[in-house]
């Protein structure tokens, strides 16, 4: 393990756990592996972990369900930890660009990595230490070397056999040679503090819509600022104002009240109109709420480009996934002085939305700040927003 220093700060309630890695590479077993608390319907790809100490939300995380940006679904961008797995065999080239890419366009929160080299009995000798070294010095050459200084604050790696649990869940009589610890053991002790000070009052981001009860709604989400409580007033979008009926940890046990850095079900009387309505951020009434915008002027970065979209032009348009909303939208105009972007490049630019979008600036809030876009299911950049305009100016 790898450890980087940290100031002591406020700690975490509850962790997001994104398992990220390429095909066939053990992802799913890994998160089937893991004991979850029974989940209210509409949740997919997600669970609650319970360890010794705290809860940790999971998220059986693949690039396709991204692609479907127009759907309602649980979504990766707010988790804290980052669980890589990579097979025993290695990786190519392209799918270390590819997976540096995601981490870097979907992880702008991620604190931790953890990296679960899988199959560890699929070639002979079993549970090789020599592979899973050899292994280890290859992602972190062709891995890290992608990615900023100092973008995870722990670093841990971990051989594995996803489909036993074995060092997962329960720790292997197969790699005597291994003195760390099991998966399941880094989620419960892993640091993962809150990043940010000096946040803006309530902001509640929702990730899916659970279900619907008699004149009320279900939602699910994570706090990131702010403290919420049964019977609080709140602000959905520009104009609905209601108070919470209920508020569900992640045992789906009622409490009185949450803190930041917290995942919640959060029972609204309100109709499904003005969930659809309210941008993905549930605000405090007044002066705090966030702003509603469909302009912004943005710093972008272009990942890569498509076959037969090789440059980015003023005009061109594609889909923008900030916090857990999605919208499309256009590049209006470049700020810079240039015509063009290519793959490669950093601009700043102006971007022009289909619809409302509810955020902050980057240097405001970083995770309501942070975005990334998407053309035919395909990352094509990524930046953060440092100028907006009102949507009623």
């Amino acid at each position: 393990m790898e450890k980087k220093p940290i100031a002591p700060s406020q700690q975490v309630t509850t962790p997001g756990v994104a398992i990220m890695g390429p095909t066939d590479s053990g992802k799913s077993a890994i998160f089937a592996s893991l004991p979850k608390a029974e989940q209210p319907p509409g949740l997919y790809h997600c669970g609650f972990l319970h360890t010794a100490s705290r809860w940790l939300c999971l998220y059986d995380f693949s690039p396709f369900h991204h692609s479907t940006l127009y759907t309602p679904s649980v979504r990766s961008e707010l988790c804290e930890i980052c669980m890589l797995t990579v097979p025993e065999i290695g990786l190519s080239e392209e799918s270390f660009a590819l997976l540096a890419g995601e981490i870097v366009a979907y992880g702008e929160c991620f604190q931790a990595l953890i990296v679960a080299v899988t199959m560890m009995d699929g070639c002979a000798p079993a549970w090789s230490q020599e592979r899973f070294e050899a292994v280890r010095q290859i992602v972190a050459k062709k891995l890290m070397s992608r990615l900023s200084q100092g973008k995870f604050r722990s670093i841990y790696w971990v051989p594995a056999n996803a489909r036993t649990g074995e060092n997962v869940s329960v720790r292997s009589p197969n790699a005597p040679w291994y003195g760390g610890q099991t998966v399941a053991e880094i989620l419960d002790t892993v640091p993962i503090f809150l990043a940010e000070k000096n946040l803006p009052a309530l902001r509640f981001v929702m990730e899916s819509q659970c279900y619907s009860e008699l004149n009320s709604f279900i939602v699910f989400g994570k706090l990131l600022s702010g403290s919420l409580a049964t019977g609080a007033p709140v602000q959905l979008g520009a104009h609905t104002v209601c108070e919470v009926s209920q508020i569900l940890a992640p045992d789906l046990s009622p409490v009185e009240s949450v803190q930041c850095g917290t995942y919640a079900f959060v029972t609204l009387p309100v109709p499904p109109a003005a969930i659809e309505a309210c941008g993905g951020v549930i605000t405090a009434p007044g002066q705090s709420q966030c702003v509603a915008f469909r302009t912004v002027i943005a710093e972008v970065h272009v990942a890569q480009t498509l076959v037969h979209k090789p440059i980015i032009v003023p005009g061109y348009e594609c889909s923008m996934v900030i916090h857990n909303y999605a919208v499309k939208c256009t590049f209006w105009k470049f700020v810079t002085a240039k015509r063009y972007a290519k793959a490669g490049d950093t601009f700043e630019c102006r971007l022009a939305m289909e619809k409302t979008v509810l955020a902050e600036k980057y240097e405001t809030m970083k995770a309501l700040g942070w975005m990334y876009l998407m053309d035919e299911g395909t990352i094509i950049g990524y930046g953060k927003i440092l100028k907006y305009k009102p949507a009623n100016e």
